[in-house]
C-alpha cells in the first residue's frame, strides 16, 4: 500500500480535515490527525486505532470496522459518508473541497483552496 493511500484512508477514518502524514521507519505513517498506519503489505495496513484497511487485488478498500466502498459516478464513496476521488497520479480530492497530494517520497499534504 502506497503513502498516499494510508493518507486517504486516515482521513476517511478520522474526518477528512487538512492533515501531513509522514512515512517514518519501518513503513510507518503518522498523520498529523492523530493517526498512524504500519503498512503490513502491498494491499494491507493496520491503523493506531486498531482498524485494519485491506485493498485486495485492485477491488475496492474494505475496512475491519465495517466501513465499506464502492465506486459511483466517479467517486470513491465510502459507507462513512466520506467521498474521494483520484485527480492526478499522486493527487486525490475530497468531495468536501479538501485536496491531497504528495509533497515528497515520503510527505503527504492534504489541505484546502488549492486543486
Amino acid at each position: 500500500m502506497t503513502l498516499i493511500e494510508v493518507a486517504i484512508y486516515a482521513l476517511v477514518l478520522g474526518g477528512p480535515a487538512p492533515a501531513l502524514c509522514r512515512l517514518g521507519d519501518n513503513a510507518v505513517v503518522t498523520c498529523s490527525n492523530g493517526l498512524a498506519a504500519t503498512i503490513m503489505s502491498d494491499s494491507e495496513a493496520r491503523f493506531s486505532n486498531g482498524v485494519i484497511v485491506r485493498r485486495p487485488d485492485g477491488r475496492p478498500p474494505a475496512f475491519s470496522n465495517g466501513v465499506t466502498s464502492g465506486l459511483f459516478g466517479g467517486w470513491l464513496r465510502f459507507s462513512n459518508g466520506v467521498a474521494v476521488r483520484r485527480t492526478a497520479l499522486s493527487r486525490y480530492e475530497f468531495e468536501d473541497g479538501l485536496s491531497c497530494r504528495a509533497e515528497l517520497p515520503e510527505l503527504v499534504d492534504c489541505s484546502r483552496g488549492r486543486r
